[in-house]
């Protein structure tokens, strides 16, 4: 795939519609948009059979199709790595705006192997 971010195509449970829309696509990956200003907090986690995993989420980022490795510290919210077929963990917070964009991704695309990868996020004030 083109892209750094992760794909969740498996939603378990979306019960913030009415703060935040959830987007996947097979061109540019997940994404949260903001709909309602506020403190949220969130976590993602990642779990690889043959590549290292490394959780990155992002706010706002712009390019794709590079590895969010390359962002400015102000993009990333948050980010962890951990060796192959072993949980990679990553919490957050933030207070976002309407129009904020909220991202999974990783530094080695969507062409690997997923055990299973798990993203959550609420809005807390």
């Amino acid at each position: 795939a083109g892209t750094y971010v992760r794909r969740l195509t498996t939603t378990v449970e979306n019960s913030g519609a009415d703060v935040w829309t959830y987007t996947d696509s097979a061109t540019n990956g997940m994404s949260v948009t903001i709909l309602e200003e506020g403190w949220y907090k969130g976590s993602a986690s990642d779990l690889r059979s043959t590549n290292t995993p490394e959780v990155i989420v992002t706010k706002n980022a712009t390019n794709l199709t590079v590895s969010p490795a390359t962002l400015t510290n102000g993009t990333i919210l948050g980010t962890a790595m951990a060796p192959t077929s072993t949980w990679a963990h990553v919490s957050w917070s933030d207070y976002l705006y309407v129009g904020d964009v909220i991202r999974m991704q990783d530094t080695v695309g969507n062409d690997d192997t997923t055990i299973r990868t798990i993203f959550r996020m609420m809005k807390t004030g």
